[in-house]
C-alpha cells in the first residue's frame, strides 16, 4: 500500500507535465477505458474536480481518501510545472518534470482487456501492468474504485489517508522550496523529494505494524 503510492509519483509527474490548469469538464465515464482515459486527461489539466468525479467511493473513509488522492495528484503536478520553469533546459529536471512514464502510455487504454464480470463491475489491465484497475458502474457511469487504486483497505484506510496527505505536504514543501532558490540544481531537488519519501515511508512502516495498525471502521452512506 504505501509503496504503490510512493511509487505512482513519478508516473504522476509523467502524466502532469506540461498541462495547463484547465475549467473543469465533465468525465466520460460511459466505460471503463474511457474512464481511464478522462482521468489521464483531468490530471494532465490539473483539474481536480474531474479527478475527484472519477473516483468511486461507498464510504466516508474511502470519500476522504478520494479527496487526499485528488489533493496529492493537483500538489505533484505543481512540482513538475515549478521544476519545468525552473530549471528549463536542465537534462537532469527530467526526473522531476517528467517523471518515468511516456506520453503514449494514455494509448495503452486502447489495447488494454477489460473483463466484465457483473453489470456494474469490471476489471482493465494494461500492456505490461502487474494489476488490474477496478471499475464500478454508478449512475454516473463507470468510475475507478479508490479503495483498489489507491489501496485503501478497511482496516487501514485511515492510515493511507494520513500517509497520502504527508505526501502531499511533502511534494508541497519541495515545490515551494524550488520557488524560493533553495534547491540550486534540479539534482538537489530530486535528492530533496527522494529524502522526504524516504521520511514519510518510515512513518508509515512504524504505524502499520501489527501492534499500532489502523482499526477504523468507516460508516456506510451513499456515494
Amino acid at each position: 500500500m504505501m509503496r504503490s503510492l510512493v511509487a505512482l509519483l513519478p508516473l504522476l509527474l509523467g502524466l502532469c507535465a506540461g498541462g495547463a490548469v484547465a475549467r473543469a469538464d465533465a468525465p466520460d465515464l460511459s466505460s471503463p477505458k474511457a474512464a481511464a482515459k478522462s482521468l489521464y486527461q483531468a490530471v494532465d489539466r490539473g483539474d481536480g474536480e474531474a479527478i475527484r468525479a472519477v473516483f468511486f467511493t461507498e464510504t466516508d473513509a474511502q470519500r476522504q481518501l478520494a479527496d487526499a488522492y485528488a489533493e496529492m495528484i493537483l500538489a505533484t503536478k505543481r512540482l513538475a510545472d515549478v521544476a519545468k520553469t525552473k530549471y528549463a533546459g536542465a537534462a537532469a529536471a527530467d526526473a522531476l518534470a517528467l517523471g518515468a512514464v511516456p506520453s503514449e502510455d494514455v494509448k495503452r487504454i486502447d489495447a488494454a482487456d477489460v473483463k466484465q464480470d457483473a453489470a456494474d463491475h469490471a476489471t482493465m489491465t494494461l500492456p505490461l501492468a502487474t494489476r488490474p484497475m477496478t471499475f464500478r458502474k454508478t449512475d454516473r457511469g463507470w468510475q475507478l474504485v479508490i479503495s483498489d487504486f489507491a489501496g485503501g483497505a478497511p482496516d487501514r484506510i485511515d492510515a493511507q489517508v494520513e500517509m497520502t496527505r504527508q505526501i502531499t505536504a511533502a511534494v508541497t514543501e519541495i515545490a515551494d522550496g524550488i520557488e524560493a532558490d533553495k534547491y540550486p540544481t534540479p539534482h538537489d531537488a530530486e535528492q530533496a523529494i527522494q529524502h522526504r519519501m524516504n521520511e514519510v515511508m518510515t512513518r508509515a512502516v512504524r504505524k502499520n505494524l501489527p501492534a499500532t495498525g489502523a482499526t477504523t471502521q468507516p460508516t456506510t452512506s451513499g456515494n
